[in-house]
């Protein structure tokens, strides 16, 4: 009897342990996938009838303001995608000026490097954008590419470099202290000094980094609850200046770049910019999203120190491209006639990847913090699908 109570309890402690086992491996799969799997799939033969390459993305003639956004801050291939997109714009739609999800004072001494202004050098340009997630060759080639275009362009049809963010007020502050000592002249706040610049013919880009320290001081004093909002709402002002701005030099079209969750045209608990520039410009705006099958993601990590973590978005139509072996694809929303299931697909909610510029061991835990669940048809006009996007490699 003794005998077999104690092979009970050796069978009874391999159950236990071979289900341990179990929990630990099917944990440790949750957490790598966002799941026990990486999602579901559609038809692939549906999917094949709609997906095109990256080369053949159109957007309607009467387009004023055509966004691409970035479901993730810190993948190679997105920052790519912004030069790809902007040199097709240049190319074929005319467009000259690109605005970028960063603060406007950098922004502008980009601007003046590009047309060959002042003393700035290439890497001081780079420098300007001073958001980590720009210090890159991707961006540094982008603003290589305009810099290079100009060299040959006649003064009017130059391209030009602006930044709808106001996170940060200290090159705001110096581009405005530049413009009143060119002028030999003094302001007594921001306020004044945006006044006055306004109304000097030739100063209207140093009145608007005056108006963006204001809007900084603004979001500066704002509480958690209501930050979001009131970026948002300033960055699609600042947008809108812009784009007028920009009507006034040479009537071009505007193409501008941030994340996902800024430029999409719905937004989820609080008005976000992409809804407002939507209200304001209807169809003229042409939103196209990025999504991607998995990421392996530059993120900011404890003290200051970057790290690279890996996710799955769960987005189904993501997961048919990794399965048919796409490298990169696009999906027009307005052209899937050729398949109803693809169209009824996308006009209901789905998981789709969103990482910004934050991490936390939750996100490893509880794999729909970095997804969202929406209708893309809701959110984008197109959709590009990265299959593997790799990490930034931030320079400073």
């Amino acid at each position: 009897m003794k005998k077999d109570h104690a092979k009970k309890r050796y069978i009874g402690k391999i159950i236990v342990a071979f289900l341990f086992g179990a929990a630990i491996m099917a944990f440790i799969r949750y957490i790598s996938y966002g799941g026990m799997n990486s999602g579901t799939q559609v038809n692939n033969e549906e999917f094949l009838k709609v997906a095109e390459e990256i080369d053949d993305i159109a957007i309607p003639e009467n387009v004023k303001i055509f966004a691409l956004g970035e479901a993730t801050h810190g993948n190679k291939e997105f920052q790519e995608l912004k030069l790809d997109m902007f040199r097709k714009m240049v190319e074929e739609y005319n467009c000259k000026a690109f605005a970028l999800e960063a603060d406007y004072g950098g922004c502008l001494l980009v601007n003046q490097y590009i047309h060959g202004e002042g003393k700035n050098t290439e890497d001081d340009a780079v420098e300007a954008l001073a958001f980590h997630i720009y210090q890159t060759d991707e961006m540094r080639a982008l603003i290589r590419y305009m810099a290079d275009y100009n060299k040959q362009a006649k003064p009017e049809e130059m391209l030009s470099f602006y930044g709808f963010d106001m996170q940060n007020s200290d090159l705001d502050q110096k581009c405005v202290d530049e413009a009143f000592s060119e002028l030999k002249m003094q302001y007594t706040d921001m306020e004044d000094a945006a006044e006055t610049l306004k109304n000097i013919p030739g100063m209207e880009m140093y009145a608007q980094a005056a108006r963006c320290y204001l809007q900084n001081q603004e979001l500066s004093n704002a509480s958690n609850v209501d930050y979001a909002k009131i970026r948002d709402h300033y960055m699609a002002e600042n947008i809108d200046w812009i784009y007028e701005h920009v009507q006034k030099a040479n009537e071009s079209m505007l193409m501008i770049s941030g994340h996902n969750g800024h430029v999409a045209k719905k937004s989820t608990y609080t008005t976000f910019m992409g809804e407002e520039l939507f209200e304001k410009y209807g169809d003229d705006y042409f939103v196209i999203g990025t999504d991607f099958y998995k990421t392996e993601c530059n993120l900011p990590g404890k003290n200051g120190k970057r790290i690279t973590r890996k996710f799955y978005s769960a987005d189904p139509l993501a997961n048919t491209a990794y399965a048919l072996g796409m490298d990169m694809t696009y999906l027009d929303f307005d052209k899937l006639q050729k398949s109803e299931k693809i169209k009824k697909i996308i006009n209901q909610s789905m998981l789709m990847g969103s990482l910004g510029e934050g991490y936390s061991l939750l996100n490893k835990i509880l794999p729909n913090s970095y997804r969202i669940n929406d209708v893309p048809a809701e959110l984008y006009d197109g959709m590009i699908i990265v299959i593997n996007a790799t990490p930034t490699d931030i320079k400073h």
